[in-house]
């Protein structure tokens, strides 16, 4: 814990000239106001100056959950975004770092022990490069992978959306049009688990709290995914999209 605390302060020394603020989470990533009965669960600061901005996000017992980053040029223009998403044990597990100015996307995933098991890059959203590792780094033959789908399909999952989903009287008549990104896990069973709000510091509180609900509400199991023909457990994270008139 000592030496997450020193790492904490660390790197907020280097954002402080902008200023710096928390914000409290509950279990879904959801912003709150902790009390006794609703207690919070994560927090979020946020820092930066104005070349970087830095969102870190940690458990009560303060260990790094996710850290995002960005970095900017002398315009204040984003050229670098760095997503580095760890367990609630603090296990380095996903870092995707998007080049803006190349438009290059690199997506790396590692054992819990902290080593290399993948590593995808996109540019342009055309794949340029993938290799797969096992625990010693010696390089695999790329799985057979196919992504997990809900009932209907894709089709079957808008219609539910558009059925279900509810603007939030707090932003209803605001006129805003927010996209909150959900992050959740398809089971070998087809079970939606470990839900998250993946962009909490970029949307209204309500609209994550009605994204979550609708993840929550969803009355059927999706087909797994599987590798190589087995089924596997996958991680997904798709957009959201409320609109004025929702």
């Amino acid at each position: 814990m000592r030496n997450i605390f020193i790492f904490l302060v660390g790197i907020l020394i280097s954002f402080q000239s902008i200023g710096q603020t928390t914000i409290y989470l509950n279990e879904y990533r959801v912003p709150i106001q902790p009390n006794p009965t609703s207690p919070a669960s994560f927090f979020m600061i946020k820092t930066g100056n104005e070349l970087s901005e830095l969102i870190l996000t940690f458990t009560t017992d303060t260990v790094t959950v996710l850290q995002k980053r960005v970095d900017k040029n002398e315009q204040g223009i984003a050229t670098k975004k760095i997503d580095t998403e760890y367990t609630n044990d603090g296990a380095l597990t996903t870092r995707t770092t998007k080049d803006l100015l190349t438009s290059t996307t690199t997506i790396e995933t590692y054992f819990t022990d902290g080593i290399l098991k993948s590593k995808k890059v996109t540019k342009s959203g055309t794949l340029i490069e993938e290799q797969y590792y096992d625990q010693d780094g010696q390089v695999l033959p790329k799985p057979t992978l196919t992504m997990p789908l809900p009932k209907g399909d894709m089709q079957g999952w808008f219609e539910y959306l558009n059925k279900n989903m509810k603007m939030p009287n707090e932003v209803k008549y605001s006129g805003l049009n927010e996209t909150v990104y959900v992050k959740f896990e398809i089971d070998t069973e087809g079970a939606i688990k470990n839900i998250q709000v993946y962009n909490p510091e970029e949307v209204h509180p309500s609209i994550s709290k009605e994204a979550v609900r609708l993840l929550l509400k969803y009355p059927h199991r999706w087909k797994p995914g599987t590798s190589n023909g087995e089924n596997a457990v996958m991680d997904m994270i798709l957009p959201l999209r409320f609109k004025y008139g929702n």
